[in-house]
């Protein structure tokens, strides 16, 4: 069975890649140290690729809003990588109204900024690889091995 290679590893995130998919699991806190993790790593993907997807999914248990620091530097990464994305999606699998309120909000984001390439909000893993596997064709056993990544532990 495919499996996504891993590349760092906290006790809250993680990080990996599958085909031309760039992979950010959340499970506790996102950090600087993340952030870092994150800028390394994908720079090294995209050398390597040219054009990449990008998936981040939030599987927190709790929702809990970060600082204005975090927000900005997350910005600024993102927009460094936007011109080598063939799409991005996020998914948020945690529960409860909070998550209702970050998918809402994550989607009218995306509807008032002009990307260049497409990007999507989900709330579970399976809807997300289908649409990446839509948009951008990824290997056999692509959905199964993002499932078992996304899984704590």
């Amino acid at each position: 069975m495919a499996e996504v290679t891993e590349l760092a590893r906290t006790k809250g995130w993680r990080i990996g890649t599958f085909g031309d998919v760039f992979i950010t699991v959340i499970h506790g806190g996102a950090s600087y140290d993340m952030l870092k993790a994150l800028e390394e790593h994908q720079g090294r993907f995209v050398a390597a690729k040219g054009k990449v997807v990008s998936l981040t999914v939030i599987a927190s248990e709790r929702l809990e809003p970060a600082q204005a620091e975090f927000r900005e530097a997350s910005a600024k990464l993102q927009a460094h990588f936007e011109p080598h994305l063939l799409c991005s999606g996020v998914v948020i699998t945690t529960k409860g109204f909070a998550a209702v309120i970050a998918r809402t909000f994550l989607a009218a984001y995306q509807l008032l900024v002009r990307y260049k390439t497409p990007h999507e909000t989900f709330r579970d893993v399976a809807s997300a690889a289908g649409w990446v596997h839509r948009i951008a064709p990824q290997p056999d056993g692509f959905a199964a091995a993002l499932e078992k990544f996304c899984q704590p532990g």
